[in-house]
């Protein structure tokens, strides 16, 4: 590719970038650059505090000192770049390869462009600079053969992105497949979190040594060979006692397997655009069994009109069939584990027996915040299929409630079962088990308020197969901002009961009287008030507003 070719490219996308700022408008403009100066500000902080550690902290540390201090920055990085990776699974190309097949371009340029452009991440913006800055910090204090230490992790950047490169190609030639494409993402996506997830679900087991004095595993000993991640932390030990010949080792490692990922990638790319994945032999036509219809969607929910029952039931099939759903169950399962085992521990259970109340009202809290992808954006899980609730002649009120019922299992199962979990286990009382449901319907009503008034005012579409948003607008990022802190609000509030029992037992007031019941119950009827209440204006903004959310719904990324 020549040298007017490359500037060609660039140009075009900025042209891309600056159109995108352009139809955002004023309030776009603002908001991207306010994320601009809080990442610029968080890769100059990076890069002092990198320098600094290096010149004074570690500035005589012993080698294993450095270890793990690198061991640390490398699964640091990895954890956010993996986040990163989760939340878009499928690789998205910042010049679409398929649109340069019949030009005189070369692919391979492209390729690299858009490979190169790939690095231009928050978690690498940050990460990098930090690093070298580090590297910088201890050349100075301890010599300059830690200089070599910037190859290794340059290598060591290019082996992570380019094997992710690799692995998204490589799934988005799966995913193109429909039949294929829910269990790839699923599986993909729990293999990754619950990665990410086992060293602490290891620490809050209680089976790490505490208290007892630092030994280094012999698995760990051995990682340092052959993980390639810890790499860079052996060649830093090797170089602080002037050893360099592993150096080259790791140097030649890494980017080793960064060529290996990136030839991969390039031939799988290809391959993908040109076609060839589709080259499968169709096989005959078999004779199937014509399968029984459902009737489900026909079905009655009772005490609920028609047109309640058709949303929920509607509502209720597209979240069983949805993939991202299934993330969102898999995301709230994790965390009961977590918070599971350390409530469940024999030290905390003790340090929690004169606090019962506040163990419901913890359980019902996290719940409902690991909803709260689902119940904040209702309209956004539709996508195309918004059109049908703009066309079809029910009333909007009904569609909000039909809406809330059909997200109520996802949201409270997970939270009951734990409750009791929590009963079994001595951890609850029955009466504060009671109040405690109680308690999470009330939740439930606040949230369901909220996730309403938001869908409405700033709902933004979800990339096909993942938790992203596809475009996410401006209002939309201050609307989830407000969001937030709405959330808290209705956190403190289902708080409350359990606080104001704690605080009549130790103040010994109200003696005998059942604080905890009356103040959930209080809780549970102003909530369901506040929120039955706001289901006809709300309907009434819904009616104005569903031209606006169809087009942001609907709307594919550029």
């Amino acid at each position: 590719m020549t040298w007017s070719q490359w500037c060609t490219i660039l140009w075009l996308r900025w042209c891309l970038t600056r159109n995108q700022w352009a139809r955002s408008g004023a309030l776009g403009t603002l908001v991207s650059t306010l994320l601009i100066t809080l990442l610029a500000s968080a890769v100059a902080v990076s890069c002092l505090t990198g320098f600094y550690l290096g010149m004074t902290v570690f500035a005589g540390t012993p080698p294993l000192t450095l270890l793990f201090l690198w061991n640390g920055f490398a699964l640091v990085f990895l954890f956010f770049w993996m986040i990163g990776v989760m939340m878009e699974l499928q690789r998205s190309e910042s010049l679409d390869l398929g649109r340069f097949l019949h030009l005189p371009v070369s692919l391979r340029g492209v390729f690299i462009f858009n490979y190169l452009a790939s690095w231009v991440t928050p978690s690498i913006l940050i990460a990098l600079p930090g690093g070298l800055c580090l590297i910088a910090g201890q050349a100075i204090a301890r010599g300059p053969q830690m200089l070599w230490l910037v190859p290794v992790i340059i290598g060591f950047f290019a082996m992570v992105t380019s094997l992710t490169y690799m692995l998204r190609g490589w799934l988005a030639s799966l995913m193109s497949s429909p039949r294929r494409r829910q269990s790839v993402i699923m599986v993909v996506t729990i293999l990754f979190i619950g990665i990410t997830q086992l060293p602490n679900l290891y620490f809050q087991s209680g089976r790490s040594p505490r208290g007892k004095p630092l030994a280094i595993p012999q698995w760990y000993q051995a990682a340092q060979n052959y993980f390639p991640p810890f790499w860079v932390a052996r060649a830093a030990g090797e170089l602080a006692v002037k050893t360099t010949s592993p150096v080259f080792l790791a140097m030649g490692g890494l980017f080793t397997l960064a060529g290996l990922g990136l030839f991969q990638a390039y031939r799988g790319t290809t391959r993908f655009y040109r076609g060839a994945h589709t080259g499968a032999k169709v096989a005959a036509p078999e004779r199937v069994a014509v399968a029984p219809v459902s009737r489900f969607l026909e079905r009655k929910i009772p005490g609920l009109s028609n047109e309640v029952s058709a949303v929920a039931l509607a509502t209720l099939r597209s979240h069983l069939r949805a993939p991202e759903i299934k993330m969102v169950i898999f995301g709230q399962l994790l965390m009961s584990a977590v918070f599971g085992i350390m409530i469940f521990r024999p030290m905390t259970a003790s340090a929690f027996a004169n606090f019962q109340p506040l163990v419901g009202a913890l359980i019902v809290v996290m719940s409902l915040f690991g909803s709260s992808q689902l119940v904040f954006n209702q309209f956004g899980w539709d996508r195309d299929a918004f059109r049908a609730y703009v066309l079809a002649p029910v009333s909007r009120r009904s569609v909000l409630l039909g809406k809330n019922l059909a997200t109520l299992p996802f949201v409270t199962l997970i939270g009951l079962l734990l409750l009791v979990a929590a009963l079994a286990a001595g951890l609850l009382g029955p009466v504060t088990f009671l109040s405690s449901i109680v308690t999470f319907m009330g939740g439930f009503f606040l949230f369901a308020l909220l996730g309403n008034l938001v869908s409405i005012v700033a709902p933004f579409r979800l990339a096909q197969g993942g938790l992203k948003a596809a475009k996410l607008p401006p209002s939309a990022l201050l609307a989830a901002l407000f969001t937030l802190l709405l959330s808290s609000i209705a956190s403190v509030m289902m708080v409350l009961p359990s606080g104001l029992e704690i605080l009549c037992k130790s103040m010994k007031w109200f003696v005998g009287m059942p604080v905890l019941p009356a103040a959930s119950s209080l809780l549970f009827l102003l909530a369901g008030w506040a929120y039955f209440a706001t289901l006809a204006p709300l309907g009434r903004l819904l009616h104005k507003r569903e031209q606006k959310i169809l087009h942001v719904v609907t709307s594919e990324v550029e």
